[in-house]
């Protein structure tokens, strides 16, 4: 992505030529990627998703993703999963729901009573974290939606 604006600087060197610059004002969007294993995963899955910059984050969002009809108000809704700048050498942590998931009872699911914006949108957090430290190059995104999945997915 381009800049929004920018500034024209010119000057001229000692031997005489004119050099002319694009400053921008405001830091361009860099274009970020899953590994290539992640984005192949989630094609295989027949997911809709896709990849959003959010400051120095990206944030994955997965549309109409399945869940527990029995023990939550709905079955599906778009799951988003922040992705860290340095992924995947520092771990994914929490992911994030909307619209909104409450349990049959009304009330929400434990630890999911908070609501954080990204990516100019409001989510609901799941405070969910890995048990074991992540390990680079080993722990991944498809195991990560595994830990989701049996969150949200089973009926108890």
């Amino acid at each position: 992505m381009t800049a929004k604006s920018a500034t024209t600087k010119r000057w001229t060197s000692r031997m005489g030529c004119t050099f002319t610059v694009l400053l921008p004002q405001s830091t361009p969007v860099t274009t970020m990627r899953l590994p290539e294993d992640d984005e192949n995963y989630l094609n295989e899955k027949g997911f809709d998703w896709e990849l959003q910059p959010d400051g120095q984050w990206g944030i994955l969002v997965i549309k109409g993703y399945p869940i527990s009809g029995v023990k939550y108000d709905r079955k599906n809704t778009d799951l988003m999963i922040r992705i860290p700048p340095q992924y995947n050498n520092a771990a994914l942590d929490m992911f994030y729901a909307d619209p909104p998931v409450q349990l049959k009872n009304g009330g929400f699911p434990n630890r999911a009573d908070q609501f954080e914006n990204h990516g100019g949108h409001r989510w609901q957090r799941f405070s969910r974290h890995l048990s074991k430290p992540w390990r680079p190059g080993i722990d991944s995104l498809p195991g990560f939606l595994s830990l989701i999945s049996r969150e949200i997915q089973s009926d108890d």
